[in-house]
């Protein structure tokens, strides 16, 4: 997310998406997160991966949109170059998936769903466990508008919406260019760990309200 293409910086703005907008936001995250460490563990294969993400944040993207906003970062001509999906305070991570859930990973996934299991069994199972915090479940920006700004527009709109409910955030992150990020807008590392079956490495990150 945070590989830079060019010093011009274009005005964007970030906004909640509606849900005409679902597939718009899926389709930028599954561009933004075909280089992340986690679904390159998951699908190795890269054509393979490219298909798999466009399913997996179609699926996504309303359920994350039930449990809090969807968030969109366009440029004046009104394209959609990053997309974040927060999830309320009082969500829950379920400990066992419901069979149509693990249905669908599989469909999706197929024979790198074991490996998906692996990566969300690592990651909920270090997130606080009283869930009063806004969740950045998702954050991503198109390759093509990457180093310009736009996630930082999609992180102050997020952390303002949190200070305003006085709310503490939550995230993952599994690059360490991005934990740099993730440290101006007042998150700090609260733990780090290895997915197991030499998946990714992870940083626990935890912002208080007013960073």
């Amino acid at each position: 997310m945070a590989r830079s293409r060019s010093a011009e910086r274009p005005v964007v703005s970030a906004r909640e998406a509606g849900a005409a907008e679902h597939a718009a936001v899926a389709g930028v995250l599954a561009d933004a997160f075909h280089v992340d460490r986690a679904f390159r563990f998951i699908v190795p294969d890269a054509a393979r991966r490219t298909r798999a993400l466009a399913a997996f944040f179609a699926r996504i993207t309303p359920q994350d949109a039930d449990a809090g906003p969807v968030d969109v970062a366009a440029g004046e001509d009104g394209v959609v170059r990053g997309a974040a999906l927060w999830q309320a305070p009082g969500f829950r991570t379920p400990a066992v998936r419901p069979l149509a859930e693990t249905v669908a990973m599989l469909r999706i996934f197929g024979v790198g769903t074991w490996r998906a299991a692996v990566v969300d069994h690592a990651v909920t199972g270090h997130i606080p466990p009283d869930h009063r915090f806004w969740w950045l479940h998702y954050l991503g920006v198109g390759s093509a508008h990457q180093g310009l700004g736009v996630g930082s527009r999609l992180l102050e709109q997020g952390v303002a919406r949190a200070d305003a409910d006085r709310m503490p955030c939550w995230l993952e992150a599994s690059d360490p260019d991005n934990v740099r990020l993730y440290e101006r807008f007042g998150f700090r590392t609260a733990c780090e760990y290895d997915t197991p079956f030499g998946g990714p490495h992870f940083w626990g990150m935890w912002r208080p309200v007013g960073g």
